[in-house]
């Protein structure tokens, strides 16, 4: 086939496939000889960033002393498409409010020996698998077919589908969800199967150490407990920097979390220990902020990237075309992560600015986690306090009955009463 494919060096491959329409916020179309792009891209992130292309290329030239601004205009974004070689001027009154633009096709992802490729229709996957494998074969290379899988994300409101994709005359496998530099990927772009495997691993990793460290006597509990951060919460929390987490996902790993110091100190659930008290006790801090703290961490390091860097384009990129659908959609990484630069009291919109100088940022983020973490502990207690001790209301509501004149002290109670009242 006449279809040139560009292959980094390594000695063997072992090729993960992915058929995910909406991998990557990618959409679909068609990219046209020459390099232009058709009405309907395919494959095409918006990255609005800055941007320049010579030829054939969409370009916004900024006059002198405009200031370029990184992700959504306040107003609108200009996009203009060239047809020469030098780039439009924008109007002075225009220049204040526009953004560049730039649309990437992604085909592969490469990492050491291992390659997935992304694609938004059946034939476009088969396409790039061929191209792939006879590359590879004219270099001597050899795709591991047993290793390599195809699955399928199927837009929302869409029904599954599975792919039928071949490598000569096998047929690959297709699942629901299989392992990719160490995370889960799964075919409804969830992490509850992430989560879990997460838990299992750092519970096997917990329980091999049960009778050499955790029940050894002759080792301090803050020895213990630097064994435990050390190599238990790594395992737990490995790849949780891209997680997109939900509350429920929050009260696993925190009861694992809690389950393990409980675990490690000697201490018996018959103790009633609180989960602060049993926090002060090892030194340690919730779960809660150690991803938060991650997380923030991540995604500084993601700022100061380079602009053709792939985690940075996808971070400030967004779909030129389409809707989320109303009520509560699914949470976004950009959600997750402007919760979390709430919850740690920095300016969302200021954020970028800071984690321009790495060290500036890593301190603004570890005094953040230390204020929040007070934060937390100082609220639970408060709330449990309030559990413990109720307030009496001096004047609490009453429903009478008007039948029977007999007093309810609830709104339920009274509808309940009706029923059987004569």
């Amino acid at each position: 086939m006449n279809h040139p494919v560009t292959l980094p060096r390594f000695q063997r491959v072992n090729v993960s496939l992915e058929y995910r329409p909406i991998s990557l916020k990618l959409e679909q179309g068609e990219r046209q000889e020459g390099g232009s792009l058709s009405p309907h891209p395919q494959a095409v992130l918006t990255y609005k960033y800055t941007a320049f292309k010579k030829e054939g290329k969409a370009t916004v030239a900024l006059p002198k002393g405009s200031k370029r601004r990184r992700g959504r205009s306040q107003n609108h974004s200009a996009q203009i498409s060239m047809k020469g070689s030098s780039p439009e001027t924008v109007p002075d009154d225009f220049a204040s409010t526009c953004t560049e633009t730039q649309e990437q096709l992604v085909h592969e992802l490469l990492f050491a020996d291992d390659a997935a490729l992304v694609a938004h229709s059946e034939p476009d996957l088969q396409r790039l698998t061929s191209c792939f494998a006879e590359t590879a074969k004219m270099f001597g290379l050899e795709v591991n077919l047993k290793k390599t899988e195809v699955l399928h994300q199927p837009a929302p409101h869409h029904d599954y589908q599975p792919p039928h994709i071949s490598i000569g005359h096998t047929k690959l496998k297709t699942v629901n969800q299989f392992t990719y530099l160490g995370c889960t990927i799964s075919s409804d772009a969830r992490i509850d199967n992430e989560i879990d495997n997460r838990l299992a691993k750092a519970n096997s990793a917990f329980g091999k150490l049960h009778k050499r460290v955790w029940k050894n006597n002759q080792l301090k509990n803050l020895t213990k407990i630097s064994v435990y951060r050390a190599v238990v919460i790594p395992t737990l929390l490995f790849g949780s920097e891209t997680w997109v987490l939900y509350q429920h996902h929050l009260r696993l790993l925190e009861c694992f979390h809690q389950l393990c110091l409980h675990s490690i100190l000697n201490i018996h659930w018959s103790n009633f220990i609180t989960n602060i008290e049993l926090l002060e006790m090892a030194e340690a801090d919730s779960i809660e902020s150690t991803l938060l703290k991650i997380q923030l961490r991540w995604v500084g390091h993601v700022s100061r990237m380079k602009d053709h860097c792939l985690p940075k384009i996808v971070l400030y990129g967004e779909l030129s075309t389409g809707h989320r659908d109303r009520g509560a959609p699914k949470k976004r990484y950009k959600d997750c992560l402007k919760k979390s630069l709430g919850a740690y009291h920095i300016d969302h919109r200021q954020w970028a600015d800071i984690a321009s100088n790495r060290a500036s940022w890593r301190l603004t983020v570890w005094r953040a986690a230390t204020s929040f973490e007070e934060d937390r502990r100082a609220h639970l207690t408060d709330k449990r306090q309030r559990r413990k001790n109720p307030t009496p209301n001096p004047n609490p509501p009453i429903f009478p009955c008007n039948r029977c004149n007999r007093v309810c002290l609830s709104r339920i109670g009274l509808v309940s009463h009706k029923r059987a009242c004569s």
